[in-house]
């Protein structure tokens, strides 16, 4: 179990919060756009680019949905918990297609209408989706790395959360072989999912054997930058959940457009869904916070 004081946590946020990594890391005045060069537009560097640049129109080349579970403590009697797990998906909609469906499945909600799923009692998450809006093939220039996600709604949820759960998505040919790179800087946290979604290899009538190689092994998507959402959290680590072409397309009978894929999850995207969701639920209450 890790124990941590009330006080602990909250003086990691707030040293965080005068470092690189934490509120303070968050523009106060707008980034600079960057330079068009040989008359082709710049690419945007920060998702702020994305939402000042007049070539892109929210609702139809892009899109944002988040949700913020309310808490309240009105009584004298037994203190919230602060927010557990958030779940993300910079890259959704048609940049990396599926993600947004799987950040949604782990938080909670079906994609096709967000209505809850499982059990009324059953926990829900946070979360924050970024989606490319356009057709297939026309995204790419929509995809700004992890660390140059400035927006505030996103950040909050990370920087007011105990963990986050990122998830992405990688070409098959980027590591081939592999079904899921796992990173993040949360070790603890990456060994329980690791844990859950091998144990999909001897369960139920349909064994699944999900090929895991460690984010340390593929520096390039390790998620091991301090200022990656995904380590932007109260205790300044958090996962890095990257899912292959491959692996994203089986979870979803259709999965050739954002329609196809919420219509249509199937039972591996239930069980790979359901696997994250039991080692956030471990991880959660492995986190002792006074």
């Amino acid at each position: 179990m890790t124990t941590s004081s009330r006080r602990t946590v909250l003086t990691a946020a707030l040293a965080a919060a005068a470092g690189s990594t934490g509120l303070a890391a968050v523009p106060t005045t707008a980034h600079a756009a960057p330079a068009a060069t040989a008359g082709n537009p710049p690419a945007p560097t920060y998702t702020s680019h994305i939402y000042r640049n007049p070539q892109y129109t929210e609702g139809t080349d892009y899109g944002r949905r988040f949700r913020r579970h309310e808490r309240s403590d009105p009584t004298f009697a037994a203190e919230v918990r602060l927010p557990g797990t958030a779940v993300l998906a910079l890259h959704g909609g048609g940049i990396e297609t599926g993600t947004s469906e799987v950040a949604l499945g782990i938080a909670g909600y079906h994609p096709k209408d967000l209505a809850p799923t499982g059990a009324a009692g059953d926990p829900r998450y946070d979360y924050w989706l970024f989606e490319g809006l356009r057709g297939p093939g026309l995204n790419a220039e929509l995809h700004v790395t992890s660390t140059g996600c400035d927006d505030l709604h996103a950040l909050g949820l990370a920087e007011g959360s105990l963990g986050v759960v990122s998830v992405h998505g990688f070409a098959n040919t980027q590591v081939p072989g592999y079904d899921v790179v796992l990173g993040g800087l949360d070790q603890d946290f990456k060994a329980l999912v690791r844990q859950q979604l091998e144990l999909l290899a001897t369960a139920g009538p349909d064994p699944w054997n999900i090929s895991i190689i460690d984010g340390s092994q593929v520096p390039a998507l390790g998620g091991t930058d301090p200022d990656n959402p995904c380590n932007r959290t109260l205790r300044n680590k958090g996962v890095q959940l990257e899912l292959s072409g491959a692996l994203r397309n089986s979870l979803f009978d259709d999965p050739s457009s954002r329609t196809g894929r919420a219509n249509t999850t199937n039972a591996k995207f239930r069980a790979f869904t359901g696997a994250v969701r039991a080692a956030i639920a471990l991880h959660e209450a492995s986190l002792t916070v006074d």
